[in-house]
């Protein structure tokens, strides 16, 4: 059997692992499989057990696909090459990163965003899906339980799987080729990505006179007492602007359709990180986390929403921009990378232009397998 038909061999073994593994979860945590709908998703038990269930089988799959590449080929290399030496000196930078900035966001700017997963999508592009959620999950309990005040948040840990299965996605996407380089693309390969990506654009610049309303106030400068979140408030409010820009820039000036596959990206794990934070935010905290985010559900209420579809329409709009927002600031900082740095990382021939695949200095170029 060639390497190609085991790889496919051990994905296919992982997909129903985590099916298999979700459902006897939620049977294990509910006494029966709930159904996924619009009551049963809120009510306490589901909302426990469907994101216990999640996370259980995001890092049971991991061990099932290291026993299945162990039977294999007698090592565990695709999940030890995403932790080199570089990945490990590279995690705590962007757990603290995470924090700093996510804190920041919450309680200075106020905006209906988290900016809190730019470290774990950063890594998971970089190193792999494996290195991306050990990063999220790292991120959620040290943020609950290590960082002091005024950084710590009492609510992250709750929301450890959505971190967990954001880097898993962020990583994969990243493996699939999202994140490589296409300048100069043409024809409809640059069209439909763009247009879709453009709409989101939109959405984002629609967003800032309703954040305005929502907040009662006639600017969405950062404001806090403390100079360093005022400072790290300005920062996050820089790098939202740039995402917008970088969007504009790289589709007009270089034709890169890569960028627009990334917001997409971003876009599609914001759906899955909404569908599983909204019945914790719903049930758990009553809707309200302490963050920017609070005021839309407090203006969706207002509007005449139960608490169920507000914090669900609030998490379907903030998460889908946010993880835009987040890939396309990583994308930013991958374009600022030398080819050569890049191709250091275990996932760097993801991110390499076709043309610089090849290093002609030799380096070895690696990537999960």
């Amino acid at each position: 059997m060639d390497r190609s038909a085991r790889q496919t061999r051990r994905r296919v073994i992982v997909t129903i692992a985590v099916f298999v593994i979700v459902l006897a979860g939620v049977m294990a945590l509910t006494g029966s499989v709930t159904p996924l709908t619009g009551e049963t998703w809120f009510n306490p038990s589901a909302a426990s057990a469907w994101p216990v269930a999640i996370a259980a089988a995001s890092i049971l799959a991991t061990i099932v696909y290291a026993i299945v590449e162990l039977v294999q080929t007698g090592s565990v290399a695709s999940l030890a090459r995403q932790l080199t030496l570089r990945a490990l000196i590279l995690i705590p930078f962007a757990i603290a990163f995470n924090v700093v900035l996510g804190s920041t966001i919450g309680q200075s700017l106020k905006v209906p965003l988290y900016l809190d997963m730019i470290g774990t999508v950063f890594v998971a592009v970089l190193c792999g899906p494996f290195a991306g959620a050990l990063t999220g999950i790292l991120t959620s309990f040290s943020w609950t339980y290590l960082f002091p005040p005024p950084f710590l948040s009492p609510t992250a840990a709750a929301f450890s799987a959505t971190a967990l299965v954001v880097g898993l996605l962020a990583g994969a996407f990243a493996h699939a080729g999202t994140f490589r380089p296409r300048p100069r693309s043409s024809g409809l390969g640059l069209l439909l990505p763009a247009g879709a990506a453009i709409l989101l654009l939109g959405l984002m610049a629609l967003g800032a006179p309703f954040v305005t309303w929502v907040t009662a106030s006639d600017t969405i400068a950062p404001a806090a007492d403390d100079r360093i979140l005022l400072v790290f408030g300005w920062i996050g409010l820089l790098l939202i602007v740039a995402a917008g820009v970088s969007l504009l820039a790289f589709l007009l000036i270089r034709r890169d359709a890569s960028v627009a596959w990334v917001a997409l990206a971003g876009i599609a794990t914001g759906v899955v990180a909404a569908i599983m934070s909204a019945p914790i935010v719903a049930t758990v905290f009553g809707g309200v986390t302490g963050g920017g985010t609070d005021l839309v559900v407090a203006a969706l209420r207002q509007g005449g929403a139960g608490l169920q579809e507000a914090v669900i329409g609030q998490s379907l709009v903030s998460d889908t921009v946010d993880k835009a927002v987040t890939f396309l600031v990583v994308y930013l900082a991958l374009n600022a990378m030398s080819a050569r740095m890049k191709a250091r990382f275990p996932q760097g021939d993801a991110l390499l232009e076709e043309s610089r695949r090849l290093d002609p200095a030799g380096i070895s170029m690696g990537a999960w397998r």
